[in-house]
């Protein structure tokens, strides 16, 4: 969706003993070459029909990670119906990788608690079918983030909603349970943008933006707040406890 929850937690940021200085006007978010993008074709639009849309990646072949919050109705605070999300990999500009269509989609333990806690504002969507790695190669999670690590972001932000931009270098700076903070810039669009630490392995996915403290305005541009996506979080998040947000759908369309 074109909007990510904006929220200014002053208590988070206390919690995670972070220091919130204003942001400079220009963004740090780059927009990501024509040549580069093959690299980054798991990262793509949830597409919502009616709604906006939200970043998200592919994380294995019928399973693509995004924030929860994306898949509520703005209107009702209702689960969107399956029927109206498309998952575009790789999208740049109306083309993209491929086109994914949503079977469920499930959400963290705890999230629909009381006031919806960022730190369980992450979402797995299970897609009908699953994308060949001809065409897109997931991005696999990693090992826990630790403080201090470098981190890129990948987000479709509402400022170029058409073409991908990264920040090729922020940090991981707090940590509370499952909420990361961080230097990364956020701005209305991003929610759901993947954090990515380069290993030998290849590149790996430790967080999902959620959230953003300490914006600015007009500009609209703060820090991000993360919630951890790394192996042993998803295990604690997408646990038997996890909660079926969205049934599969009803009149499918073929």
């Amino acid at each position: 969706m074109g909007t990510i929850l904006v929220r200014f937690w002053g208590v988070i940021a206390l919690l995670l003993g972070l220091a919130l200085p204003a942001l400079a006007e220009e963004s740090r978010r780059k927009m990501v070459a024509v040549e580069a993008q093959h690299k980054w074709r798991a990262v793509g639009r949830l597409n919502v029909a009616g709604q906006g849309y939200c970043t998200a990646t592919l994380i294995a072949p019928d399973q693509v990670l995004t924030a929860a919050h994306c898949l509520l109705d703005r209107r009702t605070g209702r689960a969107v119906p399956v029927e109206r999300l498309h998952f575009l990999a790789g999208y740049r500009a109306g083309e993209y990788a491929t086109h994914a269509r949503v079977r469920r989609v499930e959400t963290a333990a705890g999230y629909f608690g009381e006031g919806r806690p960022t730190a369980r504002d992450i979402a797995l969507v299970h897609l009908r079918q699953a994308v060949p790695a001809s065409a897109v190669r997931p991005i696999p999670l990693g090992r826990q983030a630790r403080i201090g690590q470098n981190v890129a972001s990948l987000s479709y932000g509402r400022d170029r909603s058409f073409i991908l931009s990264t920040e090729a270098s922020c940090k991981i700076l707090g940590r509370r349970d499952t909420l990361l903070g961080t230097s990364c810039e956020a701005t209305p669009g991003v929610s759901g943008a993947p954090l990515i630490v380069k290993t030998p392995r290849g590149p790996e996915i430790v967080g999902v933006i959620a959230a953003m403290t300490g914006y600015t305005r007009p500009a609209m541009r703060g820090r991000a707040l993360a919630v951890a996506a790394d192996i042993r979080a998803r295990d604690r998040l997408f646990g038997r406890a996890s909660t079926a947000l969205i049934v599969p759908e009803r009149n499918p369309l073929r």
